[in-house]
């Protein structure tokens, strides 16, 4: 772990207030926190800690392996929402959601977009398998998604060979990946991206330090980080806004040439829309 990382504290003040409003719940989660912190002792490798804390939530409930249970049918909707309404996605276009998990959002998607045009990986086999089980119970075989295990996030796995997403969707990835992960992702993700493609992920937005948080399974980074790791492979990074279900923020990241090119040709329609009216244009 980088030595630049902060890990936030059990007990803070934002906690204190919250546990004089609901005792109860307080004490579920600071027992919650210290379990996970005891459990996150036993392992070297963050990694092997995350997946053996995936397939525990598989095996016990899978709506609570990807986040909160009590929002497994709003984030399942709210996906499908965003990147049909917000990010434009057409049932024509190719989409890769990376950690996908169970499928929570994925099987709307699945449903909505053309057949072999869902593409989603995971680290976890005990998650994909349950996907697998998912698509099943909704009848969506002939949708003919692909779901592909990966081992790290260079995108080299052969399933990917020819892959050109229109959209990678990365859903509560970049808040469980440590920053070593998130450089890798962010050096490699262009290869799996058709030209124009864009990049959205949610993340927790810190101020200017990366955090661990205290639940030992998460992390918190500031936008300018992420800037400067994705201008170091030619991308770039712009917050969105995104009304999250669970206040997560998001970031889309593009190929910087695309971005630039988007800007000169809305450039170029507004200085001829301002000429079509008269209005002097200066450069």
């Amino acid at each position: 772990m980088s030595a630049d990382v902060r890990r936030e504290p059990l007990f803070t003040f934002a906690n204190a207030r919250k546990a004089v409003q609901n005792p109860a719940e307080a004490v579920r989660h600071v027992r919650q926190r210290l379990a996970t912190r005891f459990q996150r002792l036993r392992y070297d490798d963050y990694r092997e800690f995350y997946l053996e804390t995936t397939k525990s939530g598989v095996d016990e409930d899978p709506a609570a392996a990807v986040g909160p249970a009590e929002l497994w049918d709003e984030m399942r909707r709210w996906q499908h929402e965003f990147l049909v309404d917000e990010t434009g996605l057409d049932q024509e276009d190719y989409l890769l959601d990376l950690g996908c998990g169970v499928l929570r959002g994925g099987i709307p998607l699945i449903d909505y977009l053309e057949s072999g045009h869902y593409t989603g990986m995971d680290i976890s086999a005990d998650a994909l398998a349950k996907g697998r089980e998912f698509v099943i119970e909704h009848g969506l075989e002939a949708k003919d998604p692909t779901l592909i295990q990966n081992d790290d996030l260079r995108f080299r796995e052969p399933a990917l060979d020819g892959v050109e997403a229109d959209i990678v969707w990365a859903q509560s990835v970049l808040t469980h990946l440590p920053p070593e992960d998130v450089r890798e992702l962010l050096a490699n993700v262009n290869r799996v991206l058709a030209p124009g493609g864009r990049f959205y992920a949610t993340i927790y937005e810190s101020d200017e330090r990366i955090i661990e948080r205290r639940n030992g399974t998460g992390f918190e980074y500031p936008l300018a980080t992420l800037r400067k790791w994705a201008h170091e492979h030619d991308l770039r990074a712009q917050p969105v806004a995104c009304d999250h279900p669970n206040d997560l923020d998001m970031v889309v990241f593009e190929a910087r040439e695309a971005a630039l090119a988007d800007k000169s040709f809305k450039m170029e329609g507004e200085a001829s829309s301002m000429s079509a009216s008269g209005q002097e244009v200066t450069r």
